[in-house]
């Protein structure tokens, strides 16, 4: 299945470009007073890291400390047209603007759920509007962010699945949904970033891991490696390739089930067994010392029972791990139901009399379908302006 779902993503991205013409014809609505032919050669500036940034401003003749200053302006201050940064020289914001241009993207919706949760939808350059997630709370705000045009892989309870899959999302698409988060509240900043969002990261690991270094970034956000985590259904591969990244990020597996057939039910493209996916992130802890937190969604009546934490604990007994309980959001058109509150807590006091670590996550989003599972593909119905 995960070899199927890696050919999905190289037909569906080589289609005839009807997509393409479409993104090309919107994307004057995203850079305002630019013709659409110039704002698509202008380099997203989230596409560029501060290094990237003083050559090209060097080559063009002028102080290469000034990138520095564009990206301060940029992510610190939140002020996107090159002639509003103070101090920069007319020439060279002249310079800036006809070789970049601040977001390839447009924030169109920012919907507060009214617990502290924001649903984001971003519309990009091809019209495809992904959904991304804030979650302010005291002390904290967690960007959810995601990795990909819909989903591949269609886990059965899952709104993104239910989407399809157009395409990979770039390095700097990722990084523009920080930017569009942080641009909603400029007296604080984003302390955590989950890529938990719409897609799977394992399969646009690259552009995930580059998305990770200039979040964590001294230039732009600043965000501590161990408050970013990525979660994944966990193929073995791409969990060793995280475990060697340079930056000490977070693991987290989508397991959902200690049985490989139901879990086989529920998450059609989980990429290895679950002994494999297991063993890997045992390896991975080994390695870096950093404990693996293991999501799992319950399902009313489906994988809620006290013989199913039974069989987890089985499962994790003697490894370092954390489980995150996810009493399931419900999504429309789906037929899998939430668990009781009592029946959450049950299953959750179950696992730790067993000896696992476990905890109940809050579930917040849920008055802007914002909550985990229920982000959705959707298709830009015009211009914006």
């Amino acid at each position: 299945m995960w070899s199927m779902a890696i050919e999905k993503q190289r037909s569906e991205a080589s289609r005839p470009a009807a997509t393409q013409r479409d993104g090309i014809a919107a994307t004057r609505h995203f850079v305002r007073g630019s013709k659409s032919r110039r704002a698509s050669r202008r380099v997203p500036l989230a596409a560029c890291t501060l290094e990237a940034l003083r050559d090209a401003v060097a080559k063009a003749g002028f102080p290469a400390y000034r990138a520095a200053q564009v990206m301060e302006w940029f992510y610190g201050k939140h002020v996107y047209r090159f002639d509003r940064m103070k101090n920069i020289s007319a020439p060279v914001a002249a310079y800036l603007d006809e070789h970049f241009v601040a977001f390839s993207s447009r924030l169109v919706t920012a919907q507060d759920a009214g617990d502290g949760a924001v649903k984001m939808e971003i519309a990009l350059r091809d019209a495809f509007v992904v959904e991304a997630v804030l979650i302010k709370v005291p002390r904290r705000s967690t960007l959810c962010v995601s990795t990909q045009v819909g989903c591949p892989l269609a886990c059965a309870f899952c709104a993104t699945g239910q989407s399809g899959f157009e395409r990979n999302l770039k390095a700097y698409e990722m990084v523009e949904q920080a930017l569009h988060a942080a641009a909603l509240m400029p007296r604080r900043r984003i302390s955590n970033v989950v890529f938990m969002g719409m897609g799977e990261p394992c399969l646009n690991l690259d552009a995930v891991l580059e998305a990770v270094s200039v979040t964590n970034a001294a230039y732009a956000f600043r965000v501590g490696a161990r408050r970013i985590t990525i979660s994944t259904l966990g193929d073995p591969h791409c969990i060793e390739k995280i475990a060697r990244f340079p930056l000490e990020v977070g693991l987290a597996i989508s397991l959902h089930s200690a049985d490989e057939k139901l879990r086989r039910q529920l998450v059609p493209g989980a990429p290895a067994s679950l002994d494999k996916t297991i063993e890997a992130a045992w390896r991975y802890f080994r390695e870096t010392g950093r404990e693996v937190t293991y999501e799992y969604v319950l399902l009313a009546g489906v994988n809620d029972s006290f013989a199913d934490a039974a069989a987890l604990a089985g499962l994790l007994r003697g490894k370092r791990a954390f489980v995150n309980l996810i009493p399931y959001n419900e999504v429309e058109g789906l037929a899998f139901k939430r668990p009781t509150p009592g029946k959450t807590a049950g299953f959750c006091k179950r696992l730790i009399t067993l000896g696992v670590k476990a905890h109940v996550r809050t579930s917040l989003g849920g008055g802007a379908h914002a909550s985990c599972g229920q982000l959705r593909l959707s298709k830009s119905a015009g211009s914006a302006s």
